[in-house]
């Protein structure tokens, strides 16, 4: 486990102390470093503009209404299942259908039920609804922003890993006896 740890984060730790031995490795090689730096600099940057975006996003709420709920039948080769939907009529006339169970459950058999919804403007997708005062989200957008989060701290392992890696060979490089002399 010791090792693991050495050859996972090593190249992390040489950012700020390169000279402190990282195991019985070979030296790292300047191109394995250029590539990590270039590679992180990418994820992280695509992360980054990706969490901007997503977090940006202003969700509208608008007044709806709940015209019906029901259940679609799923049928898979062994076995089948049911979709819980309702389908919903915005202020402005568009109509959606969402699945979600405990919406329908709230539901129950009442029709033409008075909600509110959050609405992306830019897609036009429902993130929640609010009935009898509790809100029914869906998570669409949290999980487009946990998303971008992830790939936006895989950039930046990448790119200190690339950063650790140039500092250890620059250091093994400079510290290396001159060719034709002994050590």
């Amino acid at each position: 486990m010791k090792a693991f740890g050495r050859w996972m984060f090593g190249d992390i730790a040489s950012v700020v102390a390169p000279a402190v031995d990282r195991g019985p490795h070979k030296p790292p090689t300047r191109r394995s470093a250029r590539w990590l730096i270039g590679i992180g600099l990418f994820v992280t940057l695509f992360g980054a503009i990706g969490v901007a975006g997503q977090t940006g996003d202003v969700l509208e709420r608008q007044d709806a209404t709940a015209v019906e709920r029901y259940r679609s039948n799923v049928y898979i080769t062994t076995t089948g299942g049911y979709y819980h939907k309702v389908r919903l009529r915005l202020e402005n006339g568009d109509r959606k259908v969402i699945i979600n169970y405990p919406l329908y459950q709230a539901l129950g058999t009442r029709t033409e039920v008075p909600v509110q919804v959050d609405i992306n403007p830019d897609t036009n997708l429902v993130d929640a609804v609010y009935l009898d005062g509790r809100k029914y989200a869906f998570g669409k957008q949290s999980a487009a922003v946990v998303i971008t989060i992830l790939i936006t701290i895989l950039g930046a392992f990448l790119l200190l890993r690339g950063i650790g890696r140039h500092r250890r060979y620059r250091l093994a490089r400079d510290s290396a006896p001159a060719d034709g002399q002994s050590p």
